[in-house]
């Protein structure tokens, strides 16, 4: 497999495959299972690879965040293809990133950039020497420090540039070298998951009817405080199902620009934590509400001030229902109470 700081594949990758069937990804000539290996999360926790991804497709890349080109193309394609896919399909996926370079991928460097491109991917570090034994026991050339080409010193790491795909049965058959388009990626996931190519999800009759709230600013861990601007606010939902099959919020998109990611606050492991999560079940004929302390939606750079008594538009999208388009009403903290007990109140009314 290539090694490469900021370059391609070799030659070598391609012509000693023989093709796949179906897939337009380079073909190993020799499949191998999944690795067992446990590393440490951006937040701490241990991550048991084999476990994690069991029965997923797992795409393992091993890269570094100050990467000129192919990681960051990489992970941006990938993102890209990920949010138009069915929620059957994305869901049956995990994006596994190992940092190269543990010395400047600092946690939470590796966190922040991974989520530029998507909340879910999985940002893992480790010692250096594991991280070389894990590459090496997948036939990879571990990761070496390269000068810069300007002499600054800041340095460059070499790293092996594919993407290693393992199917469902946790067998690697596929790899994805640098250059592979965002149309192969569109072409080849779906593929992976079991499911069609053509990337059209069915639609059902909507099942939910949303009511909203906008908070003028942040909840932060533990206690409320203000923001440091007021172009980032808590948004809150009640959502009620109708229908007799749970179904799935798994994105939230301000109209006209500006960052929503889904949340919830847990006392699970002591004090009072916020963790952002990929999605929000709603149980078949049941009413959702999102609460302070509970699950709730962040807002971030929004194009306007959320200033109180206005109003912003927003597109929620869920597993089966169809997309739906709302209008959230911007409130101080001080009238958030009242606001939410109408928010119910209506709910409970029809």
């Amino acid at each position: 497999m290539a090694l490469s700081a900021c370059g391609g594949q070799s030659d070598a990758a391609a012509n000693r495959a023989t093709s796949v069937t179906g897939l337009r990804g380079t073909p190993l000539s020799e499949p191998f299972a999944k690795p067992t290996f446990v590393l440490s999360r951006t937040d701490g926790t241990a991550y048991d690879f084999a476990r994690e991804t069991h029965g997923k497709v797992a795409l393992l890349f091993f890269g570094y965040t100050n990467c000129p080109d192919v990681c960051p193309l990489h992970m941006a394609n990938i993102a890209a293809v990920l949010a138009k896919m069915p929620w059957e399909q994305r869901e049956a996926i995990r994006v596994i990133f190992v940092t190269t370079d543990p010395e400047r991928d600092t946690a939470e460097r590796l966190g922040t950039w991974l989520a530029g491109f998507d909340p879910g991917f999985v940002g893992l570090r480790g010692a250096a020497d594991t991280i070389d034994a894990i590459q090496s026991s997948l036939g990879l050339v571990p990761a070496t420090r390269q000068p810069s080409a300007d002499s600054s010193q800041e340095y460059l790491v070499g790293h092996a540039a594919q993407v290693i795909a393992f199917g469902r049965d946790n067998v690697a058959r596929v790899v994805y070298p640098f250059g592979t388009r965002q149309d192969d990626w569109a072409h080849d996931l779906p593929i992976l998951t079991g499911g069609s190519s053509d990337n059209a999800a069915a639609a059902t009759q909507r099942s939910s009817q949303p009511n909203v709230t906008v908070l003028e600013r942040a909840i932060a861990p533990a206690v409320i405080v203000p923001a440091t601007d007021s172009t980032r606010g808590a948004l809150y939902l009640t959502i009620r199902n109708a229908a007799a099959v749970e179904d799935t919020l798994y994105a939230v998109s301000p109209v006209g620009g500006g960052v929503a990611t889904l949340h919830v606050s847990t006392t699970s492991a002591g004090p009072l934590t916020m963790k952002q999560v990929r999605s929000i079940q709603i149980p078949p004929r049941s009413l959702l509400a999102m609460l302070p302390g509970g699950h709730h939606v962040m807002l971030d750079s929004m194009p306007r001030r959320l200033a109180p008594g206005s109003s912003l538009a927003l597109e929620l999208q869920f597993a089966r229902s169809k997309k739906v388009v709302i209008q959230g009403t911007v409130v101080t903290y001080a009238q958030l109470d009242s606001a939410l007990a109408l928010q119910r109140a209506s709910f409970s009314a029809r």
